[in-house]
């Protein structure tokens, strides 16, 4: 697990530096309208709620340009938040695509390179998550399918085994009825 430590700064939070909230909600809708044109991300975000969606992602951004937590468990806090998607394929590529547009966006509202720097050194390390994410999904896909394939492999032996004290029980009565 990967913990992402705070930096302490005498200058103000990139948030403030960015142009604070409202800057911030810009930077957000031009990220949206890029992601949710691109097809190779769109079955991501199909049926998304995306209110929602823009919403935490500015919670989260705004957290992150602010203060990040001392100690920030970003494996499993990623994992939750994109446990459907990661379930859909979500991994790395995806991550460097989402990463790509976030980078266009700040730079279609003219943000300055070094403050783009600055955020790409904040979201990159986000990445492994991404990567981890991916692949304890598909362990847990895979221990899923094999724990199905066992109950599969239970049913047919009780149906098995149910079927033969059936005939057990048929040969008994019928040789009971002979012997009457």
């Amino acid at each position: 697990t990967i913990i992402i430590m705070a930096i302490k700064k005498e200058q103000p939070y990139l948030l403030e530096r960015l142009g604070g909230e409202p800057a911030l909600q810009a930077v957000v809708d031009a990220f949206y309208v890029r992601i949710l044109e691109d097809k190779e991300l769109e079955i991501y975000f199909k049926d998304a709620d995306m209110v929602k969606l823009r919403r935490g992602q500015y919670v989260f951004l705004k957290s992150v340009f602010t203060k990040i937590p001392d100690k920030f468990n970003g494996s499993e806090f990623m994992y939750e938040k994109h446990k459907r998607l990661f379930r859909m394929g979500l991994g790395g590529i995806e991550f460097d695509m989402v990463a790509g547009h976030l980078v266009a966006a700040l730079q279609s509202l003219k943000v300055k390179q070094p403050l783009i720097d600055e955020v790409v050194s904040i979201v990159s390390p986000l990445r492994p998550y991404f990567v981890e994410g991916a692949e304890r999904a598909a362990k847990e896909a895979k221990k899923a399918q094999q724990t199905r394939e066992l109950q599969i492999i239970f049913l047919a032996a009780g149906a098995v085994l149910s079927v033969s004290l059936l005939v057990h029980k048929i040969y008994h009565l019928t040789k009971n009825d002979e012997e009457s």
